[in-house]
């Protein structure tokens, strides 16, 4: 899912985790770019987003987020993940990846967000799979709608 952003807008841990992966692609100009990965035991979300998720995929444990197109990181990844509590400030959008010809909303300036519960993906495994709609965690967030396209699929 695509949520309209300017670059340097803050972005925050969806739930309790651990922040598993950190790439600092700020400046390349395909795929995601820089890119934070949370890991969420499914039991501590909070219980509308626990009872959703569990909806779907009932025999799961942890789900993970991506959050793209970063333009700074504030977490370094330890060992095992480096642990965060929901609202954690987690680092800044940005225009990396496909998004660095994006600089304002207008523009298409956007975070690209997914839920996701496999991480990292097998081998030959892109696209839409192992991914759920992530509206489900964002019960804070205004009107969640992408302004370039939605694409929250299972």
């Amino acid at each position: 899912m695509d949520l309209a952003a300017e670059p340097g807008t803050p972005i925050y841990a969806v739930g309790n985790g651990r922040v598993v992966s950190v790439y600092r692609g700020f400046s390349d100009t395909t795929g995601f770019g820089a890119t934070e990965i949370l890991c969420v035991d499914v039991e501590d979300l909070p219980v509308a987003m626990k009872t959703a998720y569990l909806a779907k995929r009932p025999n799961d444990k942890v789900v993970y987020f991506a959050y793209c197109h970063l333009g700074s990181i504030d977490v370094v990844v330890t060992n095992g993940g480096t642990p965060v509590t929901m609202g954690t400030k987690l680092g800044k959008t940005g225009k990396s990846g496909n998004a660095y010809n994006m600089p304002t909303i207008p523009e298409g300036a956007h975070l690209h967000f997914e839920a996701r519960y496999q991480h990292p993906l097998p081998a030959g495994r892109t696209g839409l799979n192992y991914r759920v709609d992530p509206r489900i965690f964002l019960v804070n967030v205004p009107n969640p709608v992408s302004y370039t396209h939605l694409r929250a699929h299972e």
